[in-house]
């Protein structure tokens, strides 16, 4: 499966049909959540996705809006409930912080279309059932087979269509023979085993000045007024930039990379459990989850191998004797006392991540 991105352009009449939609849709799905607690507090059960689906015909009596609504839109919403569930039990059984499902308020910004209602009638235009034609940026053609259509709005107004496509992937051999351990810092956002080191950008941190200024003006304003939601859209708008500046050099360095090597050695870190006060806004700010989903699946598209590796002792190992030096998190050199060896920490842990990976 392959996921298309595009930028749609809808007139306001469309925008104003694609705002009432997901309107219904969020009504839909907090009436079903409360329905799943009814059955629970009076059954000691959750209703499934059937009998979800049978009381659709029901909930349009109640509110005829639903009725302006693709029918597959609708089941798709009962879906959605249906998996916050199967989640929730999943993270029980896992013995992780389960987090029951919570009702949805503005947060709720897409509706699918899991198979039919929508159809290109033109390069330029997208026609969605009981909504109308809107205007798409086809930058790049769609391969395999459409399966759903997600309709995406952001905090900022913006409108996407993402396709969801099937197909057959038949990876070329790659050209290259390289083979490249790869470790992840916040002092560099990268340290090649060849010796590379790719700078860290720091979008968020060179953005909290302003960041911190628009804030403060958010704050100062008084609340419900329009000058407040013009605040507030400032600040999101600025969020958004800096989500893009990040996302942006995250996708060009994974493609040099998987264009480069064919065997690429990662740590397989659990970012989740390195909450440090003094460093979280550092780790978030380089998002190396996110490096590492675009890796996998871009190196899986051009016939490179991505190996996760473990992380413990990575650092304190030496890579040329492997003895431990222990050091702490300030010392940025790797000196071993047995063999002599003399380097950089992260270039050491890259070797050690590549070593590990053979």
């Amino acid at each position: 499966m392959k996921a298309y991105k595009y930028r749609l352009y809808p007139s306001k009449r469309i925008e104003s049909k694609l705002n009432q939609i997901l309107n219904s849709c969020r009504y839909l799905y907090n009436s079903m959540l409360e329905y799943e607690r009814y059955t629970y507090e009076k059954d000691i059960k959750f209703a499934n996705r059937i009998e979800l689906n049978n009381l659709l015909p029901d909930m349009k009596v109640i509110n005829p809006s639903l009725k302006e609504v693709h029918s597959q839109i609708l089941q798709n919403v009962n879906d959605r409930v249906i998996k916050s569930f199967n989640g929730f039990f999943r993270r029980i059984k896992n013995g992780t912080k389960a987090g029951y499902p919570r009702f949805k308020s503005f947060r709720y910004n897409s509706f699918s279309y899991p198979q039919t209602g929508f159809k290109f009638i033109s390069q330029n235009k997208l026609r969605l059932s009981k909504i109308g034609e809107a205007n798409i940026k086809l930058h790049r053609v769609i391969k395999g087979k459409i399966k759903t259509l997600t309709i995406m709005k952001t905090s900022t107004n913006k409108w996407f269509a993402v396709f969801s496509c099937e197909f057959h992937n038949n990876p070329p051999k790659h050209e290259s023979n390289e083979h490249i351990g790869l470790d992840v810092g916040l002092t560099k956002f990268a340290t090649l085993s060849n010796g590379l080191e790719v700078d860290n950008p720091r979008y968020l941190k060179s953005s909290l000045d302003i960041l911190r200024f628009k804030s403060k003006q958010l704050s100062k304003k008084q609340k419900g007024s329009r000058n407040r939601f013009k605040s507030r859209f400032k600040l999101t708008r600025l969020h958004e930039k800096i989500s893009n500046q990040r996302l942006d050099f995250l996708h060009k360095e994974s493609k040099k990379l998987v264009d480069s090597y064919s065997l690429i050695a990662i740590e397989d870190l659990e970012v989740s459990s390195m909450k440090d006060k003094y460093l979280q806004l550092s780790i978030n700010d380089a998002s190396w989850n996110k490096f590492r989903q675009l890796l996998a699946y871009k190196a899986e598209n051009a016939g490179c191998r991505l190996i996760c590796v473990e992380p413990r002792g990575t650092t304190q190992e030496c890579s040329k004797c492997g003895i431990l030096v222990p050091k702490r998190l300030w010392n940025r050199l790797h000196n071993c006392p047995s063999c002599g060896l003399s380097l950089s920490r992260d270039l050491n842990s890259a070797f050690n991540i590549l070593n590990r990976a053979h």
